[in-house]
């Protein structure tokens, strides 16, 4: 027997499908065809999930605290550990919250930047690795206000259908912008002690620089009922 062995591939009808089919010529030189199906069971593997939260660590213990809430914008991105190369990102909402679902098997590791006027806290703290941070400090830029950092995880596998919710980064916030108080004042319509109003005490200030800043310290009563200036300029003592 002499013939050629061809295979196709499953269609997209039934891609479990393969075909093989046998052409050539038997002992008398006849032309034969033959020809063969066979099902392959394909399993497709389950995804995982990577995620879990980025906090504010107020009290800089490196662990998450009831009280303790989530940081918004920060940019997480998930990385081929392969390859280096970027396999999905995202920024975190208000509860600081991320998550990357459909994640092959293989092994990744995780890219945190910070917000501007945030900085990453401390790492691996405790016994608890589900309350503790994870990123691990590489760089930083800019003074004050305009400050952030980035940092990344250790190398970590991530098996077929895996759910791992247990990678955190913790932050502290390094510059808090001043705050405006505004007050207001209510100054009343009569002056205490005088008995000048606004316009009347406007006048009187005229009236003593126009005296040369001489100024009348006190005014003394005398029995018949009239009022004397005492001066402080040397002059008026004579």
């Amino acid at each position: 027997f002499d013939g050629d062995v061809l295979g196709e591939a499953g269609s997209d009808d039934d891609p479990h499908v393969n075909t093989v089919t046998v052409d050539g010529t038997d002992d008398d030189g006849n032309e034969v065809t033959a020809s063969d199906d066979e099902t392959v069971d394909i399993t497709e593997k389950p995804t995982g999930t990577i995620g879990d939260f980025v906090w504010n660590d107020t009290d800089e213990d490196g662990i998450q605290d009831p009280n303790e809430v989530g940081v918004e914008g920060v940019l997480v991105e998930l990385i081929d550990a392969d390859t280096d190369e970027v396999i999905a990102s995202q920024t975190t909402g208000a509860d600081g919250a991320y998550e990357f679902t459909g994640v092959e098997e293989g092994d990744y590791y995780l890219r945190f930047t910070t917000p501007k006027s945030w900085e990453f806290g401390l790492v691996d703290q405790g016994d608890d690795d589900t309350l503790d941070s994870d990123a691990v400090f590489k760089s930083g830029e800019g003074e004050e206000e305009e400050h952030f950092e980035i940092a990344e995880t250790v190398v970590f596998s991530l098996d077929a259908g895996e759910v791992n919710n247990t990678i955190d980064a913790g932050m502290i916030k390094i510059f808090v912008s001043p705050q405006v108080i505004t007050t207001t004042t209510t100054v009343p319509s009569t002056l205490p002690f005088t008995g000048f109003g606004h316009s009347d005490a406007a006048g009187m200030g005229v009236i003593l620089m126009a005296l040369g800043g001489f100024v009348i310290l006190a005014l003394r009563r005398k029995e018949e009922e009239s009022f004397e200036a005492v001066p402080v300029h040397p002059a008026w003592e004579e």
